[in-house]
């Protein structure tokens, strides 16, 4: 009887070690990990990365390991190695369970394609700075937007592939789809990016997407005076106005009068924005645009600044060109004062002062006081 309750002495204490035992790597294992994790919060980005690596090499198999590497591409970009970055997160994926699909797997991709498109378009600012000169440096811009196209793109077939995605990855979709659009804007590939607007508006009724279509198209027309751009620059315009209370509707009846007037038909140039420049529906008891701008002046909060401050000034210029085209100027003149008397800080002011001094350099009637 006293070696039977002795052998079940020693097997309870023999558990009981090694309980402790596991119960002790995994809290050393958790501590290594949350050390390299404190070091990356506080900034300490080289370090971090070097603590992250070692508990990889020491624990190749711990779940902890692939949020290890994951610290490891955050680290990189909090120094701002974007090489380096972009290699760890791919290193990450590498490691990561593809069956799995953590919340972190799919998120590298993301990342991924956020940190091509940042870089890209900082090549491209510094392209434009140097006066479009260096063209190894286009050359790497256009590859870094090409690999955040192809990014966006990996990210968002993933996520779809999930049986029952989190609602959250949804607004990451829409980001992914319009960032890729973007990014072949910047290549010039206009036929794919006005595919992904289009897709946007479609099936996931984004109206900014449906006004990209239109921009897209506009621009296009602009520089190639293809009539069917024109055309279809003014549908993707006309469509963002059936999307209801969006912030692209002014935007869009300025592209639809910048359409008709490139056109040279400034009649329903005028008649798409006298209409925009009537008091919108939350301002039904004011009947005069003039009145509008003086409430605005008196509380800002009850008018919409960017109508006041781009759209409408924007509109009253493009009225009185066309009035000026038609050789009606005194009806231009008219709405010509209008923009200078009530716009002096308007973000409108450079173009709205280039023509002011364009008309009095004619000499013409038009010119101001």
């Amino acid at each position: 009887m006293r070696r039977g309750r002795f052998i079940i002495a020693v097997f309870f204490l023999f558990a009981g070690f090694c309980a402790v035992t596991a119960f002790g790597a995994r809290t050393r294992e958790r501590r290594d990990y949350d050390f390299a994790d404190g070091l990356r919060r506080r900034g300490l980005y080289r370090l971090a990365v070097i603590e992250y690596l070692d508990f990889v090499k020491r624990n190749p198999n711990h779940e902890l390991s692939e949020y290890a590497l994951y610290g490891v591409a955050l680290s990189y970009k909090g120094l701002g190695d974007v090489d380096r970055t972009i290699k760890a997160f791919e290193s990450f994926q590498k490691k990561a369970k593809k069956s799995k699909k953590s919340k972190l797997y799919l998120k590298s991709f993301y990342d991924i394609a956020n940190m091509y498109l940042d870089q890209a378009d900082e090549m491209y600012a510094e392209y434009e700075e140097g006066g479009k000169q260096d063209s190894r440096l286009w050359s790497r811009a256009k590859e870094y937007y090409q690999n955040s196209a192809d990014a966006y793109r990996s990210f968002v077939i993933r996520v779809k592939e999930e049986p029952d995605p989190d609602k959250e990855w949804e607004g990451r979709i829409v980001t992914s789809l319009f960032n890729r659009a973007y990014c072949f804007e910047m290549l010039r590939l206009y036929t794919k990016a006005i595919e992904v607007y289009e897709k946007l508006a479609k099936d996931y009724h984004d109206f900014e997407g449906q006004f990209k279509v239109g921009d897209v198209y506009y621009e296009r027309a602009r520089k190639t005076k293809n009539k069917e751009y024109y055309e279809r620059a003014f549908e993707g315009f006309q469509k963002t106005l059936m999307f209801e209370e969006n912030e692209f509707h002014d935007d869009a009846k300025i592209g639809m009068a910048n359409v008709r007037f490139d056109q040279k038909r400034y009649k329903e140039t005028r008649e798409i924005l006298l209409v925009m420049l009537k008091p919108h529906a939350r301002y039904k008891k004011f009947n005069r645009f003039d009145v509008i701008y003086e409430l605005y002046k008196h509380n800002p909060n009850k008018v919409d600044a960017r109508y006041i401050k781009n759209l409408a000034p924007r509109a009253l210029y493009i009225v009185a060109r066309c009035y000026e085209e038609e050789g009606d100027l005194n009806r231009a003149k008219q709405y010509l004062d209008i923009l200078v008397k009530q716009y002096p800080k308007s973000s409108f002011k450079g173009l709205k002062m280039g023509f002011v001094w364009g008309i009095n350099c004619w000499a013409s009637p038009l010119a101001p006081a």
